[in-house]
């Protein structure tokens, strides 16, 4: 084709001062993520002709590849070019086409090219979110604005050398052991036989060191239907001639591979034969993640006479299991027990373990919710000694349970020695909750124990110390916390300082004044290491010591909050009653496992140590060599020098003096030399 037959087949696209360019995006989705769909955003399912039910019920809102003159049962081979083959066949109804990933674009606005690229060119963002999409320029005025100024648009092109390779071709054939350079071999040869025009394009392509990855643009629509052509030309052919008999799951994706690398050779085609064509290159993005997320979940049977709340992450999983078998254990036959653990990390087969567990129960249901979705973009959460994150999905209860009246949410170290249906039919009031008093705060508090009664007045502030509730049981009144309680208004305070007691002293603060106050039978604190009686309860008011050694005869719920658990050694108090339980759960095996089998704990952070003169003339050095071997170095020089703080020399000035007296003939290029060269 002419330079002037290529001017005139433009048509409507090129005319910019007419109109704006109708444009069309399509984006690849194989699962269901985050959607990105507008007037020129379309989301479609590739791969749906081999997709099973379930995964195409969740995608029934977008438009599959498997329809009219179509290759989608292809795509563990040819990945996201199944979805271009359809475009290319169906839908060529647009003046651009384009084509993008559900996790992977094109950043569109031109203010976010100033953003810095990772070791792979990519932009990195978390998630994809309103901010993101902001950012990104993903929207139908910012992509036409883009559009409308080129006639190809792609990503920048990647330096293979951040990844050791020496060329494109090197790229393909020492990169990853998934790729065969001889399949690429292949491609080539199919190209300078079909496309002979393009042979010297290829060997420029490949002796490049940038190239163009990831099968991410957009195209003027005459364009595109050349490169289609081209592409499938090779790749018709390529199929014909490669035995994928042996080929693994991810070599067999070669089709889909190799394309990125005649991507590349295409784009070097066309600079060089037409040298006018307007080529934008653009950042690439990558979305970490783009899970989707349900935002609420509604009340399982058609009366709830128990809402219960857990969180875990997969380690925990089997003391959770105890728990629930101790509700089984209580539970009324006639009463139902909606069951819901909050989690981000649950695997599938201890899900699936946990529910068959319970399948012959009709009254109880398990049910899992993912709180990604509101756990992402909130930051790393603070987290001390013995907690772990999962302490805080309690903070999104109210927003996950809308259709719920009450939620009963119990830490998962707790046995069950009740009916959970009776602590639920309590009513709240006009109470954002209901829990129970902290006895290890009361007797803290009256005995300053670790600058308690400091840190509750001056930091909690506090008007009545003794309040201050345990919130590992806790009874919540969701009408009431949705309409006087934000999450973000939770999450604002529980990020505004490392708090002792985290979430719980978040609570504290927020619900001051406004509790109602259970029976303390429904969160009876085990006597952890035989100190919390003696040291702390005791101390308290004497009406909390009696309500509490009242519970300890008649537990509604034990509490293991401490650091040593009945799975870790079954001599400590109420061990027991868990291990009653646990002899029922199908983890039972694995919490023996476990306890016979420790993890070694995690090796305790570094002291500081006081500050000596030693380490005073240490310090300036620690910039110029590696600090072990300046101290090796130094011992040698001054071993007569005690590690002695400084304050305590008598005579600190002239050891000082004679410290310097043996340092300064050695400034810091001489010192490196010479510990370089004893090394």
């Amino acid at each position: 084709m002419n330079r002037a037959d290529n001017t005139n087949a433009k048509g409507p696209a090129m005319n910019r001062a007419d109109h704006a360019p109708d444009v069309a995006i399509y984006l690849a989705y194989h699962k269901n993520s985050q959607r990105l769909a507008s007037g020129v955003l379309r989301p479609v399912h590739v791969g749906r002709a081999l997709a099973d039910e379930s995964t195409r019920a969740l995608m029934a809102d977008m438009p599959g590849d498997d329809t009219g003159d179509n290759i989608s049962a292809k795509n563990p081979l040819f990945c996201e070019l199944t979805l271009q083959y359809w475009v290319w066949k169906n839908r060529m109804d647009a003046d651009y086409i384009g084509f993008l990933h559900y996790r992977r674009q094109l950043n569109f606005n031109p203010a976010g090219a100033s953003k810095p690229l990772d070791e792979w060119g990519n932009q990195n963002f978390k998630t994809l979110g309103p901010e993101t999409v902001e950012a990104c320029g993903l929207n139908d005025d910012a992509i036409r604005r883009a559009v409308a100024g080129a006639d190809v648009v792609t990503v920048k092109p990647w330096n293979v050398v951040f990844k050791g390779s020496a060329s494109n071709y090197d790229h393909y054939a020492h990169s990853d052991p998934k790729l065969h350079i001889a399949d690429y071999d292949r491609a080539l040869a199919i190209l300078k036989e079909r496309f002979p025009d393009y042979a010297p394009d290829a060997d420029a392509y490949n002796a490049a060191k940038t190239g163009y990855y990831t099968n991410i643009f957009v195209m003027r629509r005459d364009i595109f239907a050349r490169y289609m052509e081209y592409l499938f030309g090779i790749l018709s052919e390529l199929e014909k001639r490669l035995d994928l008999t042996d080929y693994s799951v991810q070599e067999r994706r070669v089709f889909g591979y190799v394309s990125e690398w005649l991507f590349g050779i295409f784009l070097t085609h066309l600079r060089r034969t037409e040298p006018g064509l307007r080529i934008l290159e653009l950042p690439r993005t990558f979305i970490a993640d783009t899970d989707v997320c349900a935002t609420r979940i509604e009340p399982y049977f058609d009366r709830t006479d128990c809402a219960l709340v857990l969180s875990s992450n997969d380690a925990y999983i089997p003391y959770v299991s105890v728990l629930l078998e101790s509700v089984r254990a209580h539970a009324d036959p006639a009463k139902n027990y909606d069951c819901i653990v909050l989690s981000r990390s649950i695997s599938a087969g201890n899900r699936a373990l946990l529910v068959r567990e319970f399948a012959d129960a009709p009254n109880i249901s398990i049910r899992f919710f993912d709180v990604t979705g509101y756990v992402r973009g909130a930051g790393d959460f603070p987290l001390t000694d013995y907690f772990s994150v999962e302490t805080y999905y309690r903070f999104f209860i109210p927003e996950i349970m809308p259709g719920y009246a009450k939620a009963l949410y119990l830490d998962a170290d707790v046995t069950v020695m009740d009916d959970l249906a009776k602590l639920y039919a309590v009513d709240p009031g006009d109470c954002p909750a209901c829990a129970v008093v902290d006895v290890d705060h009361a007797g803290a508090y009256a005995t300053n124990f670790r600058e308690m009664r400091i840190y509750t007045d001056e930091v909690l502030k506090l008007a009545n110390p003794y309040d201050y509730f345990q919130a590992g049981v806790m009874l919540f009144n969701i009408p009431v916390l949705r309409a006087g309680f934000s999450v973000d208004d939770m999450l604002k305070l529980a990020f505004k300082r490392k708090w002792d007691y985290l979430d719980q002293d978040v609570l504290n603060i927020l619900f001051a004044g406004r509790m109602k106050y259970l029976d303390l039978r429904w969160n009876v604190l085990y006597d952890c290491d035989h100190f919390r009686v003696k040291e702390l309860v005791a101390n308290a008011p004497q009406r909390i010591y009696d309500a509490y050694m009242a519970s300890r005869k008649d537990p509604g719920i034990i509490h293991f909050a401490g650091y040593r658990k009945p799975w870790d050694d079954p001599a400590v108090d109420f061990a027991q009653e868990f291990w009653a339980n646990a002899r029922r759960s199908p983890f039972y095996e694995l919490i023996l496992y476990r306890m016979a089998h420790p993890r070694r704990p995690e090796p305790a952070a570094p002291k500081k140590e006081p500050r000596t003169l030693r380490s005073i003339l240490l310090a300036p050095f620690k910039f110029f060599v590696p600090y072990g071997l300046m101290c090796v170095w130094l011992r040698k020089r001054y071993d007569m020098m005690e590690d002695v703080p400084l304050m305590a020399y008598p005579n600190t000035g002239k050891r000082i003096r004679r410290a310097v007296k043996f340092m300064l003939p050695y400034g810091p290029v001489k010192l490196w030399k010479e510990v370089r060269y004893h090394e």
